[in-house]
């Protein structure tokens, strides 16, 4: 039982996933009101992936069947 095993990767709730989310606009708001660059997009993708991992399959099938999203 004292084998190494491969580290499973930690998943963060959504909601603090949801809360360096707003952090990142607050400071791209902030960056862009004092005319500075603002962080990198890379770092929004990243989160948003995370996010995406985060849910449950069900609650993305319940978000793609939405009757507002049906053509």
């Amino acid at each position: 039982m004292g084998g190494c095993q491969a580290a499973r990767p930690r998943i963060r709730d959504i909601e603090a996933i949801d809360s360096e989310l707003r952090w990142v606009a607050a400071v791209r708001r902030r960056a862009r009101e004092l005319g500075g660059p603002p962080p990198l997009l890379d770092v929004v993708d990243a989160l948003l992936d995370e996010r995406l991992r985060a849910q449950p399959p069900a609650a993305l099938f319940g978000v793609l069947s939405h009757p507002s999203l049906i053509l």
